[in-house]
């Protein structure tokens, strides 16, 4: 299992904007509202294991900022449930999309990884 945080903050931001850019990068199976926190989950196919891997988003919507926790987990294959690093490379694509994304909307982006 891997994660990281994601710190977005500008006054640029949109959250319907926001949520439906990451509805676009994660395809959710699930989705959930509760206050201020917005929680997706979904899969994303791992060709190099030969299987899925869970991906799910935490997001916090506060007053100036916006927070996301991401973790990758699974995708593991064998008797050993090697992921060959597809938990860290499914987390780097998601956190380019979305810098690039903030760098488009020129937000301010900030990630660093969480101990899971």
């Amino acid at each position: 299992m891997k994660g990281i945080k994601i710190e977005i903050s500008g006054e640029n931001r949109n959250n319907d904007d926001f949520l439906e850019f990451l509805r676009e990068i994660i395809t959710p199976k699930f989705e959930k509202t509760e206050g201020n926190l917005h929680i997706f989950m979904g899969q994303n196919y791992s060709f190099g294991t030969n299987s899925d891997l869970a991906i799910t988003f935490f997001l916090k919507f506060e007053e100036l900022n916006y927070t996301l926790e991401i973790i990758s987990s699974g995708g593991g294959s064998g008797i050993f449930g090697f992921t060959g690093g597809n938990e860290k490379r499914s987390l780097n694509s998601i956190k380019n999309k979305i810098a690039k994304y903030c760098e488009e909307k020129n937000l301010k982006f900030d990630c660093n990884e969480i101990d899971i």
